[in-house]
């Protein structure tokens, strides 16, 4: 892209330092490292002589490599449904500024005021059940509520009313909710994972997508899908279009992508191939297309999950560039996450927060799109967190939400 050479970073790369020049080997034991020491002026020094000659003023002292230092686990605590929840490793202060945030937490489905703290359960929420999905329509909220056994039972979709209680919408095998359009999407995948269902869940027949293709988001009464160009190769690039879902047919080609995702009407993409790599958004509406102005790094392998109401800003999670203080159980270093200025390409990573590598935190901005609210999954509970650029530090919410969970939260603003 543009001639452009730098490859992207994730992260500085962890150095291995040389070995010690000419280590001599024991022959009695294979691979061990044969330091001489010799005193001469109350010094030490290493030595590299071929063939070392025992004296008085010399001696072998036989050492192994010095062992790898060993890292305390991940602090971690069980969730509702004995799932573990590796914890996030925070730094926040109390809110101390009026933010005007109210939003709706799974999976217990509570309305949080994030400036007072009040919380109130959603009314209807059937036993043993869990909001593994929100998604936000033009005609209202929806979830979709699963068990603790989700393989083994159906999904069920409601719609959360203005008077604050669940109403049934459908039952199904659905895996989760697509978002954005007029009405929501249940998406069923099947057993083989090739192919995709799609349910208006309104009473109109569904209908089964092509191989190959999977749905990203709703826009209006259409959907946006990805197009894999190559299915045996799980590093293929995507065509990125908008269907009609009443006749299958591609209605516009939007973008070749790498990585792409949907939030708001806008399809924000990386383009195959690059190398300082920027990001495009397609503004559905308008049809217009935007590029960051510079390149933005560390998003090659990164994964979007939100973009602001007003089309400035989008979130991402990627992997950070600090070793982890933990064992992970897991290669790699931690995630952080990032909002993305989509003009400027200005990056700002959210400080004081650190996620173990498949963390998934509830990650959406508020509806004014001036604060960026994060849901972290605590096992016995969920916190609630707020930031802007400029901010040396996340604000805590004094809201408690205590339910203990059993799927990775999500979180929408409500107005």
């Amino acid at each position: 892209m543009d001639g452009e050479e730098e490859l992207l970073e994730l992260g500085a790369r962890r150095r291995v330092h040389p070995l010690l020049r000419a280590l001599l080997v024991v022959a009695a034991t294979a691979g061990a490292i044969v330091y001489v020491a010799t005193r001469g002026g109350g010094s030490a020094r290493q030595r590299a002589n071929p063939a070392p000659t025992q004296s008085s003023e010399s001696r072998l002292v036989l050492r192994t490599s010095p062992p790898a230092p060993v890292l305390p686990p991940w602090p971690r605590r069980t969730g509702a449904c004995d799932n573990t929840a590796f914890l996030p490793l925070v730094t926040a202060r109390p809110l101390d500024r009026r933010t005007g945030v109210t939003a709706l937490v799974s999976d217990r489905l509570v309305r949080v005021d994030a400036d007072s703290g009040r919380t109130s359960r959603v009314a209807g929420l059937p036993a043993g059940r869990y909001a593994t999905d929100i998604g936000t329509a033009t005609d209202g909220t929806y979830a979709l509520l699963h068990s603790c056994n989700a393989t083994d039972e159906l999904a069920q979709v409601v719609r959360i009313g203005r008077d604050g209680a669940l109403h049934p919408v459908a039952h199904g095998e659905f895996s989760f909710l697509l978002s954005g359009g007029r009405h929501p999407w249940g998406v069923v995948i099947d057993q083989s994972g090739d192919r995709e269902w799609l349910d208006p869940l309104d009473g109109r027949p569904g209908w089964v997508l092509p191989a190959r293709i999977a749905p990203l988001g709703a826009f209006r009464d259409s959907v946006i899908a990805t197009i894999m160009k190559h299915p045996q190769d799980p590093h293929s690039d995507y065509i990125v279009v908008l269907l009609d879902p009443r006749t299958g047919r591609v209605e516009r080609n939007l973008a070749r992508a790498s990585s792409v995702f949907y939030g708001h009407g806008r399809v924000v993409f990386i383009e195959p191939g690059c190398r300082r790599c920027r990001l495009h958004t397609v503004d559905l509406a308008t049809g217009r297309q935007a590029v960051t102005r510079r390149p933005v790094p560390g998003l090659a392998l990164g994964w979007g999950v939100a973009v602001s109401p007003d089309g400035r800003s989008a979130v991402f999670i990627r992997a950070g560039s600090a070793p982890a203080p933990y064992d992970m159980e897991h290669p790699g270093t931690p995630n952080q996450i990032v909002t993305v200025d989509l003009r400027s390409g200005a990056v700002h990573p959210v400080p004081g927060v650190v996620l173990w590598s498949k963390s998934m935190p509830g990650l959406t901005f508020s509806a004014d799109s001036r604060w960026l609210v994060i849901a972290l999954d605590e096992g016995t509970g969920v916190r609630l967190l707020l930031w802007r650029p400029g901010l040396a530090e996340p604000r805590e919410s004094p809201a408690r939400i205590t339910e203990r969970v059993a799927y990775s939260p999500a979180v929408v603003p409500t107005t």
